[in-house]
């Protein structure tokens, strides 16, 4: 009888064993790819006189973005994000705009599968116009270096799939055409081990 208790305790300890090493998924150190599609506001027209024209500056936006992660708790990141065009439909025209930013991300694991984040970094936001009125054309482009800020929760699936969801701020500090951008995204990333 103490032989079958003893059998019973070991084989419930290890099949309780298994299922935390099942459950234990959070992401490992090394490196990592990944990409996120959602919503972006580049507020492009905000403060200018739109009265007359019919613009959008919001829409669908994407980013592809690579890094390093040191250990459970840092990373190193850099991405490029792409924003829908804004549009000016009282003319033909459209500003396209895009950045491409390098962050430190800290991250805090709430379980084994749940984290949150913040990330603190700088972009190059850039914005090419073009406008069409009758025969002429009239472009420009400019780009400028802003701080970059981002917060997000992510879930590990394995140690090397996980997703995220996050909202990044590129945050204009200077005088000039380019103003803030706003991206909440959904992403999925790849951890090679």
């Amino acid at each position: 009888m103490f032989n079958k208790k003893k059998l019973l305790s070991l084989a419930i300890a290890s099949l309780a064993g298994l299922f935390i090493a099942s459950t234990a998924s959070a992401t490992i150190a090394g490196a990592y790819v990944g990409g996120q599609l959602g919503w972006g506001q580049t507020n492009i027209f905000k403060g200018v006189n739109t009265q007359g024209y019919k613009t959008n500056d919001t829409g669908i936006a994407g980013r592809l973005f690579g890094g390093y992660q040191i250990n459970q708790n840092f990373a190193a990141e850099l991405g490029y994000m792409k924003f829908s065009n804004a549009t000016v439909k009282h003319e033909s025209g459209d500003i396209q705009t895009y950045a491409v930013d390098i962050a430190a991300k800290a991250m805090m694991p709430l379980s084994n599968s749940f984290g949150v984040y913040g990330k603190l970094g700088a972009a190059y936001l850039n914005e090419s116009f073009g406008i069409s009125n009758g025969n002429s054309r009239v472009s420009f482009s400019e780009g400028k270096v802003y701080p970059e800020l981002g917060v997000g929760v992510s879930y590990d699936f394995t140690q090397q799939l996980s997703t995220d969801l996050s909202y990044t701020r590129i945050q204009k500090t200077s005088n000039g055409n380019l103003n803030s951008t706003d991206f909440v995204g959904l992403g999925l990333s790849y951890h090679f081990s």
